[in-house]
């Protein structure tokens, strides 16, 4: 059984690496994120371990992918000696499948590899997202405008996603480009700028619509519910009539001669 790992720490790589040699499962290590994203787009896996050591972007960045990937499906297990509970619950909360001490026990932690390993029901993934218009299906990439489907690319498809499913939240462009496009550094703002640019205009996304993309300087993106004003039915002012039975006021004749007193 093929596995791909991206663990930091050489001596706990070692040691997994041998534990799985025992099992007689196959150890890939990739020195990058950029190189394990790019490998599972090419090669069978049936596992991936991530152990990102003290670098806290490289943990953040890799729990949004395992969170917002829309094709690939490869289990993944994350695994740290600091299992502090805040750290568990953010990993098991973004879809991995366990969160492992390298000290555990070798018989413990080959089983919990192998149970994450097959396990099937991936129910609990988040598969419909609606926000405002819209409503995203992540089984068959599609995003429906009031019942309308959008045509995007696998891409814009993916970003749409990530935006949706992160609504209210400061996006950076690194964590943007790891979801979107597997890499880390490689995308220019410019490139990230035009796929911004053709998903706000392919959905409509702006303030009259209730949804917009806004770019932060310095920061990233973020989507935002804004208050809808398109398709906002005018209020209709109430009509002033009558009442029923009020009296009609009685006035002076504008014809009546100079001084003399019309009787009311």
């Amino acid at each position: 059984m093929p596995i791909a790992c991206l663990i930091n720490d050489d001596r706990v790589f070692n040691g997994v690496r041998d534990l799985l040699h025992t099992a007689g499962w196959d150890c890939h290590r990739f020195g990058s994120e950029t190189a394990l994203l790019r490998g599972l787009c090419h090669q069978r896996t049936d596992l991936v371990v991530i152990e990102t050591g003290n670098d806290s972007r490289l943990e953040e960045r890799m729990l949004s992918w395992v969170s917002h990937r829309t094709g690939e499906r490869t289990p993944v297990v994350m695994m740290s000696a600091n299992a502090a509970a805040e750290r568990i619950a953010r990993a098991l909360d973004a879809g991995v499948e366990d969160f492992i001490s390298p000290l555990a026990n070798p018989l413990e932690l080959m089983a919990r590899l192998r149970c994450a390993a097959t396990r099937a029901n991936r129910d609990t993934q988040m598969e419909t997202l609606s926000v405002g218009d819209f409503t995203l299906h992540r089984s068959s990439a599609q995003v429906l405008d009031r019942g309308t489907k959008v045509p995007l690319t696998a891409r814009e498809f993916a970003m749409a996603w990530l935006f949706f499913a992160n609504n209210g939240k400061t996006l950076s462009r690194e964590t943007i480009s790891v979801a979107v496009w597997g890499v880390g550094e490689d995308i220019t703002h410019r490139t990230m700028e035009q796929h911004v640019y053709k998903l706000r205009k392919k959905l409509g996304l702006s303030n009259p619509r209730g949804v917009a993309i806004r770019a932060l300087y310095s920061q990233g993106y973020r989507l935002e519910v804004t208050a809808q004003v398109e398709d906002t039915p005018a209020v209709a002012l109430p009509r002033v009539t009558a009442l029923p039975h009020a009296p009609r006021p009685k006035m002076v004749s504008s014809w009546a001669p100079a001084g003399m007193i019309v009787a009311l």
